[in-house]
């Protein structure tokens, strides 16, 4: 049976599985007091499905386990969606303290190059037993995870995936980035009755150096090369300064005079609700629009923008998974999925709802 609890089983969930009080459970596992034909059942129901592991408190007090994890994430202070991905691992640390596991978060300001590597030196000196990391500069990333090679501290990394060939490289969880392209342009293609020209937003400093970025940019122009589906042109725009209203507005206006027949832009990142502010002032509301993440500006974006769909990639998932997944590899000694891709859901305005209350 399909494993359907995604953190490491607690007496006190198999007791809520199986509608039995935590005493129950108690007895059920160890053989001692009375317990009904009925609620033995649904304990032992409850473990089936849990899968629960009646030995890994056992071990990690055996181990005298203190595992330490360095959490290295962007500017989740500023932005949505890191704060999604930092609240998916706090979640998760909510089951694994228990088991003798600690974090500590590093924010660094992926649009500063170098940013991440000033926490080099703390990180290093800490004696961390390894490093959940999300590595959207690809050049201050790999120098940071050569270092992690040298200190022996395996590493697993979250959202961009790096392509490594080293012993310490555990796994990657999130989006398939190429996919996702393609999924958007499909998309697009579906949204766009009359035939016209198609654009890619990258609204980031340095996309040469987003890994994931240009991979979803590759997917997106891949998805009409393999349909032999031929917009009038596809085109890619770089768009820096998003914080200044001003001037995005300005960008964007320029962009759209410059190509009056624009029918559809593919934004790579979180950040569509800021085109989506731009276009609603220019009152061009006739652009198709695809974009990623169901972070609060976006979900406000959705409702107000008839022509506006998203790709949600699940940040708080991927947090929530990534620790789990060092939690497993750590304690439980389990090899971990090199390539666990999350599921892309499409959200529009007519099924937002559903995802927000779940």
């Amino acid at each position: 049976m399909a494993k359907q609890y995604q953190g490491p089983v607690r007496i006190k969930d198999i007791a809520n599985k199986a509608g039995v009080s935590t005493g129950t459970v108690d007895r059920v596992l160890h053989g001692r007091g009375k317990v009904s034909s009925e609620n033995e059942r649904k304990v032992k129901e409850a473990i089936a499905v849990l899968e629960y592991e009646p030995n890994i408190v056992a071990r990690s007090l055996a181990m005298n386990s203190n595992f330490k994890i360095a959490v290295l994430l962007p500017n989740y202070k500023k932005d949505s969606f890191w704060l999604s991905q930092l609240e998916g691992i706090e979640r998760a640390m909510d089951y694994i303290k228990d088991f003798g596991f600690s974090i500590k978060v590093f924010d660094f300001d992926d649009l500063t190059h170098g940013d991440l590597l000033k926490h080099c030196d703390e990180i290093f000196r800490a004696d961390y037993n390894a490093v959940l990391m999300a590595p959207t500069v690809r050049d201050d990333a790999h120098i940071f995870l050569d270092k992690c090679c040298e200190e022996e501290i395996p590493y697993l990394l979250v959202n961009t995936n790096l392509l490594r060939d080293d012993d310490y490289y555990i796994g990657y969880v999130g989006q398939n980035s190429y996919q996702s392209g393609k999924l958007a342009a499909k998309l697009l293609s579906l949204m766009t009755i009359e035939k016209g020209s198609l654009a890619i937003f990258h609204m980031e400093k340095e996309v040469e150096n987003r890994e994931h970025m240009l991979q979803k940019e590759k997917g997106f122009k891949s998805f009409f090369l393999e349909k032999e589906i031929e917009p009038e042109s596809i085109f890619t725009e770089r768009i820096p300064k998003i914080f200044s209203k001003k001037k995005l507005k300005k960008n964007v206006k320029n962009i759209l005079l410059d190509n009056k027949n624009l029918k559809g832009i593919f934004v790579t990142t979180s950040r569509i609700h800021f085109l989506i502010q731009a276009l609603e002032e220019l009152e061009r509301t006739d652009i198709m629009a695809v974009g990623f993440d169901l972070i609060d500006e976006n979900v406000k974006a959705l409702y107000s923008y008839e022509r506006m769909i998203l790709i949600n990639q699940r940040p708080d998932l991927q947090g929530y998974t990534g620790l789990i997944s060092l939690f497993n590899f750590l304690l439980k000694k389990k090899n971990v999925k090199q390539e666990h891709h999350l599921p892309l859901d499409v959200i529009t305005k007519e099924n937002v709802s559903t995802y927000l209350q779940s």
